[in-house]
């Protein structure tokens, strides 16, 4: 249980700390959905751990490998879209970065050719 509680606060601070970061609405609404999902899921887990403590095994199997596996699932595909969305962002601010060097560069060697013409 400790270690549960000990994860539930890892992913809270994590999520604070990508809130905090993302500019993005997109991101903003990728995270509330996640929360949303975690916490349906959260609800199953704890009904598997109630279960098991009453010594219904089998009951809590059922849980785990039905009702517990949908939201996992879920999660899982919330995820995967949230990082190839963040790729994909990356990727485009990745583009627009190298575009402003190239054009700084640019201008900075037709202005150090003008300077040169000058010069000589």
């Amino acid at each position: 249980m400790q270690t549960i509680a000990e994860n539930e606060n890892a992913v809270d601070n994590a999520l604070k700390d990508m809130m905090g970061l993302a500019k993005d609405p997109y991101v903003h609404e990728y995270v509330e959905e996640y929360r949303d999902l975690l916490t349906s899921y959260k609800k199953q887990q704890e009904n598997y751990i109630r279960l098991m403590d009453e010594g219904a095994v089998m009951e809590a199997r059922e849980s785990m490998l039905g009702p517990m596996l949908a939201p996992f699932n879920e999660i899982v595909d919330l995820l995967s879209d949230m990082q190839l969305y963040i790729a994909d962002d990356a990727f485009e601010i990745q583009q627009e970065e190298s575009q402003n060097l190239d054009e700084a560069t640019t201008i900075i060697l037709i202005n150090s050719g003008a300077l040169l013409v000058l010069v000589l």
